[in-house]
């Protein structure tokens, strides 16, 4: 059976640290970053789950908690939310932002982290179909050995990639968030079962609401003039310039058949 985990995070370091050292805050501080994220979307709280129950996905509705200075979201409207950067300054505080999103249903990764002004630190955009479709920022040390091909008895052909997309996203989410879903468990693993998050119902998305304070993509379309890179082009953090709003969720769309 396939899975899919959409998560979230505004921290002042690697959000596994804090998961890993930090109990849980409590849930008025974790409604406040939910509400902030989803701005009049957040109802009822509905207990805790563990961190693993949250990745799983529960119908119409979001998981937040707050562990030292890492606020974390978890749920399936996580990459429904438009361009972060800009938009959540508020809610990131000084803080870094890094988003991810992997799924073993389409094997595709999607990958966003910025600094705390918002200069892009790494964004990556994996499909099936259409192997790299964003590579931008500097990568991170756990993607050399899977771009030089050292994972190549297990590659994605149809993607023309020298790896699995789904196995990427695992080690994605353990450097970035230190836990992996599946698979054998490594020595220094945190115990996301073992770890709880607020539940909040999450009401469904008014036609034409905004997110964050951002237009809905829809209506910004036509005035997108960014330049997206060809599949397979690179470039640095200095290199990338700032785009229209909206763009990140139309690539979602596109390839992957999101709203």
């Amino acid at each position: 059976m396939g899975s899919k985990f959409e998560i979230l995070a505004f921290s002042a370091q690697l959000p596994r640290l804090d998961l890993a050292y930090r109990p849980l805050g409590t849930e008025q501080v974790a409604r406040s970053t939910a509400e902030q994220v989803f701005p009049g979307r957040i109802g009822a709280a509905k207990g805790t789950v563990s961190l693993i129950q949250a990745c799983a996905g529960v119908p119409n509705t979001i998981c937040a908690g707050t562990f030292g200075e890492t606020s974390l979201i978890v749920g399936t409207d996580v990459t429904d939310l438009v361009d972060l950067p800009g938009s959540t300054a508020v809610v990131a505080g000084g803080r870094s932002t890094t988003r991810l999103m992997s799924s073993s249903i389409v094997d595709a990764v999607a990958l966003e982290a910025w600094a705390a002004g918002g200069a892009v630190i790494r964004e990556l955009l994996l499909t099936p179909a259409a192997g790299v479709v964003i590579d931008e920022g500097t990568q991170s040390h756990f993607e050399a050995p899977f771009w030089a091909g050292e994972y190549g008895s297990d590659c994605d052909l149809e993607a023309e990639l020298p790896f699995k997309l789904s196995d990427f996203g695992a080690e994605a989410l353990r450097t970035y968030f230190g836990f992996a879903i599946g698979g054998p468990p490594h020595s220094d693993d945190i115990p996301a079962d073992q770890i709880m998050v607020y539940a909040f119902t999450l009401a469904p998305q008014q036609a034409g609401a905004t997110l964050l304070g951002v237009a809905d993509p829809t209506e910004l379309a036509s005035e997108d003039t960014t330049a997206h890179p060809r599949i397979g082009d690179r470039a640095t953090a200095a290199e990338t310039e700032p785009r229209a709003p909206g763009w990140w969720r139309r690539l979602l769309a596109t390839f992957l058949g999101q709203r």
